[in-house]
């Protein structure tokens, strides 16, 4: 762009002393005229270059930010999936003494492979693998769809808004939209876990918190403990 203006210059210079030398007057009008065409044609490049450095620009923009909201729809979508499926992990260190014991409720249970039994099929299961002591169950909402599953200390949760959860290394929570505990699952160590929940099925419902355990059955199918 430096060479063109100099010789836009030039012949600029060299149109004025032609033009004031009757002789080649009119050749001086006619390299003024050429310099003033080059003039434009100059300018408009500049400008068309700068339209294009401004569109470089803004298209560069635009391609930063659709890569930072798909980053960030892609760790949201990460944050959910840990939200919704893992595996118990004891977070005792020590070592591991005593039984393989499944505190379910107020309740102890050990050796037992099935804990909660309702209408023949066991809705609660314990056993021993490699040292260290694996719950399973399932989680149904009153209309008896699946909300939780928990198979052999590994748990997925339904994607829902309506779950409250809380998640940790050793423990696993949810809540209703009512605000009530459908299941909390911890693991003590290696050769215990706590349960405690919302256990239905088939017209059954069993409430088990620390400070007991309720039975309710609609009489369609027999519910067996232990």
């Amino acid at each position: 762009m430096n060479l063109w203006f100099v010789i836009e210059v030039v012949l600029f210079i060299a149109s004025l002393i032609l033009y004031f030398l009757p002789p080649t007057r009119l050749l001086g009008i006619c390299i003024f005229i050429v310099t003033v065409i080059l003039g434009v044609v100059l300018l408009v490049h500049g400008l068309s270059e700068k339209n294009d450095d401004v569109k470089f620009k803004k298209t560069t923009a635009e391609q930063i930010d659709q890569l930072l909201k798909a980053q960030k729809k892609y760790m949201k979508e990460q944050f959910e999936i840990q939200q919704t499926a893992g595996r118990l992990i004891s977070a005792n260190l020590g070592p591991d003494e005593g039984p393989y014991q499944l505190i379910f409720g107020s309740n102890s249970f050990i050796g037992l492979p099935n804990i909660l039994v309702v209408g023949g099929i066991p809705l609660v299961t314990m056993k021993v693998v490699n040292g260290a002591l694996l719950v399973s169950t399932v989680i149904y909402d009153e209309e008896g769809r699946v909300l939780a599953l928990i198979k052999d200390n590994e748990w997925i949760f339904e994607r829902s808004e309506n779950l409250k959860k809380e998640v940790r290394i050793n423990s696993v929570k949810i809540w209703d939209n009512k605000n009530r505990l459908l299941l909390d699952c911890e693991m003590l160590s290696n050769r215990r876990i706590a349960l405690n929940g919302i256990f239905r099925k088939d017209g059954a419902e069993i409430i088990a918190t620390n400070e007991g355990m309720t039975i309710k059955s609609s009489g369609k199918s027999s519910v067996e403990l232990g």
